[in-house]
């Protein structure tokens, strides 16, 4: 029975710092992973509209001053 016991303490050990870990990682993966979606869409669209008028590249010295 002691022995029992002692798997289930050393089980425990190590899947409380497993769960909390998975947790700080959903926690922060998800946010993260939303936001580089939108990031990747804004970036396509800018592409596209580049893509679409590509005057824009003669006006580029311009901008940079």
């Amino acid at each position: 029975m002691n022995e029992k016991q002692s798997v289930i303490q050393s089980i425990k050990k190590y899947m409380v710092p497993l769960f909390r870990w998975i947790g700080l990682s959903l926690f922060m993966g998800i946010p993260v992973g939303i936001i580089v979606g939108f990031f990747k869409q804004v970036l396509s669209l800018a592409n596209q509209y580049r893509a679409d008028h590509p005057w824009l590249i003669y006006g580029l010295p311009f901008a940079g001053y």
